[in-house]
């Protein structure tokens, strides 16, 4: 019985030695550098402006004057249609004119020389309908007028022109055909500059939201495009489904060699460092209350320390709130601390 007591005894004491030892870890320095990251998102290719070309009138195509595919300026004639029959109705609105203003003229006359006799040997009734002659007249030159307008803009009309600079698609209607006012004979985009789509992160728009950032546009040989965006558009609301809130960067495309609904790897960069509070990723713990660390006080003591984050930096991420900058945080031998434990202390 005695060896057993003299067994527990020693036992005992040798558990409150090792108790008595501190906790070897390792450590490393609070430090101030750039967080900013570089975060790469898929975009959708997008045209600023997409055009379909439709007649006004109803005629047939006598002439296209573009191939499909074709790139064409804004002005540039793009069907002629068959406009006999248009100048036809012009020149007859233009003889009633004529008409009208003639008709005009000599109801002013004859007012004038009413108005110019002795009055005792006009009867009012005779200057009242010469008076109203005029105003019907006057009338009917201001009908004749907005007729022939909308004669010669139906004429006009039969030369089709590209509303915008742009790629033209397939030609729809060939020479030949009749083609109905509203009938869509081709398309056009506009691609110089032109733009691309991606969805961000709620996360990472909020973290980013008073920042400017440099975009870049990864080519499927991993090259990058040679021109930078610029920032165009933010959605005025968040996905529910995905999370997410649309953005739209504006790219000059001289060459053409971003084509809509293509897919592409946008990179985003903060256009200027962004300096804050870093620390090894690996110092950071978790509990139902949130992150935390464990910073050394003294070089001899852990002290649990609430922390919020921010970005991360590769292996290191930013803090927020929590630390101060020359503080030590424990980063290997983590997961024996508690607050208040005592520590031998190897710089990481």
């Amino acid at each position: 019985m005695r060896k057993i007591f003299a067994s527990i005894f020693f036992v005992l004491s040798l558990a409150g030695i090792c108790a008595a030892e501190p906790i070897t870890v390792q450590t490393a320095r609070v430090s101030r550098g750039d967080v900013s990251v570089s975060r790469e998102y898929i975009g959708i290719v997008e045209p600023v402006q997409t055009v379909q070309v439709k007649p006004e009138v109803s005629a047939k195509i006598r002439r296209v004057h573009f191939r499909d595919g074709a790139f064409v300026r804004a002005g540039a004639t793009l069907f002629t249609l068959d406009s006999a029959q248009f100048s036809a109705v012009a020149a007859l609105r233009k003889a009633e004119l004529a008409s009208a203003q003639a008709g005009l003229a000599y109801a002013k006359k004859y007012l004038a020389r009413l108005r110019a006799s002795d009055k005792r040997s006009v009867p009012a009734a005779d200057l009242d309908s010469a008076e109203s002659n005029v105003a019907r007249s006057e009338a009917a030159v201001a009908g004749a007028k907005a007729s022939l307008q909308l004669a010669q803009n139906d004429l006009a009309h039969t030369k089709i022109t590209a509303p915008i600079t742009g790629k033209t698609g397939a030609v729809f209607m060939t020479q030949g055909n009749y083609a109905g006012a509203g009938t869509v004979l081709a398309v056009i985009v506009q691609t110089d500059p032109i733009r691309v789509n991606i969805s961000v992160p709620y996360n990472d728009y909020a973290l980013g939201r008073n920042r400017s950032f440099h975009a870049d546009i990864l080519m499927p040989d991993g090259s990058i495009y040679p021109e930078q965006g610029t920032h165009d558009f933010d959605d005025n609301n968040v996905s529910t489904a995905t999370g997410t809130i649309s953005q739209r960067w504006s790219f000059p495309n001289h060459d053409g060699l971003l084509i809509p609904g293509a897919s592409v790897r946008v990179v985003l960069k903060p256009a200027e460092p962004v300096m804050g509070i870093m620390i090894p990723q690996s110092a950071v713990l978790s509990d139902s209350n949130g992150k935390y660390v464990y910073a050394i006080e003294n070089a001899k003591t852990a002290r649990m320390r609430r922390v919020s984050l921010g970005s991360e930096a590769g292996r290191m991420i930013e803090v927020t709130s929590g630390l101060e900058e020359g503080q030590s945080v424990a980063v290997q031998g983590i997961q024996m601390l508690y607050d208040g434990a005592e520590v031998s202390v190897h710089e990481y």
